[in-house]
């Protein structure tokens, strides 16, 4: 690139030609590749995008042409369902979780895997009551899921320990399961699936994150990471840089699904303070530098209300983020 069109602010300004510019990779930051910049910019999904930006430049005028061959442009990807965390527990379980269902995943162009079935995420405020397990048991039922990944556990890692407390928790026959109840006092994660149907082998577990690898049948195997981001912002600083530290010795099919405890852009908050681009830049970063794609949702538009009629809050915390390798196919929505 020429001159100050390195600089934020000369990016910044090509990019707003495009939509509104949210970060850029590491290497454009650090002005390591000056052949071209990589601009993560939010755009209406009906936009259409300019094959070249006129710029003048101390009175010479060229053109920026669209990413040379072999840089990274994400594709419009289907639709996913999206989770509200304050649904009544007598509503329908359509509207109870995050739905991620691959129908093929392509990896280095040649390998495919089938997944058969479901997999969701939950956030169910709570597994510890009959209740709670009798709807997630008619969740499983009615989508005919092999995996369920559940948040905001609440259940004590002692009990564990109590046979009859173990079995009144299952949720699959055969079962197996994993969680991070060691390393978490609020017992975040807990992932519950089909053993006769699937295989999960957990790599990194933390007070966050449960990182594994995932496979159905004969097919072969993906990374599966399913995160419940915390409350304390430096936390998820840590939480985002720990992703970024896995995605980058991955060349496999990859998804991370969960509550990141942010949203991506302001327009996923209405209400409360206003998000500016500095406060979301972080999550956007991760997103951007590791390649990943935010899946679009229908259904509830935002996931988490803090239930006050005098000055109430919603906003969009829970999603799904895939590599350039997974593809999805669309899931319908009933609200």
């Amino acid at each position: 690139m020429k001159g100050d069109l390195t600089r934020s602010e000369g990016i910044s300004r090509i990019a707003s030609k495009v939509g509104i510019p949210l970060a850029v990779d590491a290497l454009t930051a650090g002005k390591k590749r000056l052949a071209y910049a990589r601009v993560c910019v939010q755009v209406n999904s009906s936009a259409t995008y300019p094959e070249e930006i006129p710029i003048s430049l101390d009175g010479d005028v060229f053109s920026l042409k669209e990413a040379p061959p072999g840089v990274f442009s994400p594709n419009k990807f289907d639709i996913l369902q999206q989770s509200d965390h304050n649904q009544n527990l007598n509503a329908s379980s359509r509207q109870m979780a995050t739905n991620v269902k691959a129908a093929e995943t392509t990896h280095q162009a040649t390998t495919s895997i089938q997944a058969s079935k479901s997999t969701r995420v939950w956030n169910a405020r709570g597994f510890n009551s009959p209740d709670k397990v009798m709807y997630c048991k008619q969740f499983i039922k009615f989508f005919k899921l092999d995996m369920l990944c559940i948040l905001e556990n609440r259940i004590q890692a002692s009990s564990l320990q109590y046979h009859f407390f173990s079995l009144s928790h299952e949720l699959f026959t055969p079962k197996d399961n994993c969680n991070n109840f060691e390393c978490s006092k609020s017992c975040r994660i807990s992932i519950k699936w089909n053993a006769l149907k699937l295989n999960l082998t957990p790599i990194v577990i933390s007070a966050q994150l449960i990182s594994s690898s995932m496979t159905y049948g004969n097919n072969a195997p993906f990374h599966l990471y399913v995160v419940y981001a915390s409350n304390s912002a430096s936390d998820r600083t840590s939480l985002w840089d720990q992703l970024k530290c896995i995605a980058s010795g991955h060349s496999a099919p990859w998804i991370i699904m969960g509550d990141f405890n942010y949203c991506h852009f302001s327009s996923e908050k209405i209400g409360g303070s206003v998000l500016t681009q500095n406060k979301i830049w972080e999550l956007n970063s991760l997103v951007f530098n590791s390649n990943l794609i935010k899946l679009h949702s229908v259904g509830n538009s935002f996931t988490w209300f803090n239930q006050r009629a005098d000055c109430p809050i919603r906003i969009k915390l829970d999603g799904v983020l895939v590599n350039e390798w997974m593809t999805f196919s669309p899931i319908p929505f009933t609200p």
